[in-house]
């Protein structure tokens, strides 16, 4: 037997995460500085947050062939134009998958990097951009926790709506 999860789930639940965290972090602003990585190149929750909205941007527009931006430009600090950003990035993903035919998406394609150039097909890479976020939200409730702050509800799959809402969208096609 075959059991697959598609991205369709995987990005609704990290929907789900972020419309989780949003309301939790604009009651709790002190979080957003709160040490995730000391030393490390996103120390804080807002510039790991900052860096899981870029990624997704950057991993959109490598796709499309177009320039990369070195940053998001948000101020640090401004959560909603951070959502905001994230909002925006999320859209393009999903008016990209569209055009993204099954042999394209998985064809591998050299992808450059600071560490070095890697084969990955557009699906391979797109599952990569979900799960990079699903792992960084869960760093930021470690060390949110660790700060003495409760992060906000169950974050794990086992809790997500993501797969109920698929399997029922798939039960009625032509509905979405």
């Amino acid at each position: 037997m075959t059991l697959t999860i598609t991205l369709d789930e995987l990005l609704a639940w990290t929907a789900e995460e972020r419309a989780r965290w949003l309301p939790w972090l604009k009651a709790n602003p002190k979080a957003l500085d709160v040490t995730v990585q000391p030393g490390g190149r996103f120390p804080t929750v807002c510039s790991l947050i900052d860096h899981i909205f870029l990624v997704e941007h950057r991993h959109t527009l490598r796709r499309q062939g177009r320039e990369l931006p070195a940053e998001s430009g948000i101020k640090p600090g401004d959560i909603d134009a951070l959502y905001a950003y994230a909002a925006r990035g999320r859209d393009g993903v999903r008016k990209y998958l569209p055009t993204l035919s099954q042999k394209d998406a998985n064809t591998p394609r050299d992808v450059v990097v600071a560490s070095g150039t890697y084969p990955l097909s557009p699906r391979k890479l797109l599952f990569h951009m979900a799960l990079h976020e699903v792992r960084h939200w869960a760093q930021m409730a470690a060390a949110v926790r660790a700060a003495g702050f409760a992060p906000p509800g169950d974050h794990d799959l086992f809790y997500s709506k993501a797969r109920a809402s698929a399997a029922r969208a798939a039960a009625r096609p032509g509905e979405r």
